[in-house]
């Protein structure tokens, strides 16, 4: 798993895990460039070279889960937003492989637009300047399927030993990880340090739902505490696995405890 660096996005994608989007209903079509130096892998499961990620302005909506790296879901669409800063001229343009994602800003807000993901594969999304002499955003895309609510449980379970936090910000969410040991009942430990709490505690999960988290979609799971040798106080609450695999968002009764990703 290679984190990516943008801590202040990701902090607030964290606290606003529970939130929602404000939704626009039109969209204008965006006229698009075409680049050689795109490579599209056609399959997330091929191996790629994540672009370096830039971002010189700021950054809100689904984009937020975008530059952490969330995958999107196939025929799913994202409200995002960025507003330059290093640029006097707002209004953008987009540079993308048009055969995993298609972009379309909104009438008369240069600085927001949707991103539709058209089929499973890897593409880099660049925004410039209108005049192009501006490279104001620069970031990965990743695009998957959905796993299934009859397979999700068996996907867990596969993975065993692997699902960790971002380290880049243990000092601000602290640092756990979480390894799944049985799949009748789905069964998992949760373990890490946060400040001077440590906690390790053996949950089971029981599937209940699928949610929007804003714009990403999950499969929702109860927790009921098994074993707990934590120095913490956590009442744990439920656990939302994206439906592409990707991450894990764990509750307790005060929120988000961390997000958990697959190494």
């Amino acid at each position: 798993m290679k984190f990516k660096t943008f801590i202040i996005p990701l902090l607030a994608m964290m606290l606003g895990a529970c939130g929602s989007n404000n939704s626009n209903e039109n969209s204008a079509n965006l006229s698009s460039i075409n680049e050689s130096s795109f490579v599209s892998s056609g399959d997330t499961n091929t191996s790629w070279e994540p672009v370096e990620p830039l971002a010189t302005g700021s950054v809100s909506g689904s984009l937020i889960e975008i530059v952490v790296g969330e995958h999107l879901l196939v025929d799913d669409e994202y409200q995002c937003s960025f507003v330059p800063s290093d640029c006097e001229n707002k209004t953008m343009r987009a540079v993308y492989d048009e055969d995993i994602i298609n972009v379309t800003f909104q009438p008369n807000v240069p600085t927001t637009f949707v991103v539709h993901a058209l089929k499973p594969g890897h593409a880099v999304l660049k925004l410039y300047s209108e005049e192009l002499d501006c490279l104001v955003f620069r970031n990965d895309i990743v695009v998957d399927e959905e796993i299934g609510e009859n397979k999700i449980e068996q996907y867990l379970f596969n993975t065993r030993k692997g699902w960790v936090t971002n380290p880049e910000i243990a000092s601000m969410m602290g640092s756990y990880k979480m390894d799944f040991i049985s799949n009748a009942p789905l069964t998992c430990v949760m373990q890490g340090e946060d400040y001077e709490e440590k906690t390790r505690a053996t949950l089971e999960l029981t599937y209940k739902t699928m949610r929007r988290n804003n714009e990403f979609l999950f499969y929702v799971f109860d927790t009921t505490l098994v074993e707990d040798s934590s120095t913490t106080n956590k009442k744990f609450r439920e656990m939302l696995v994206s439906v592409t695999g990707y991450s894990i968002y764990a509750y307790d009764n005060q929120g988000l405890i961390n997000i958990f990703y697959k190494a």
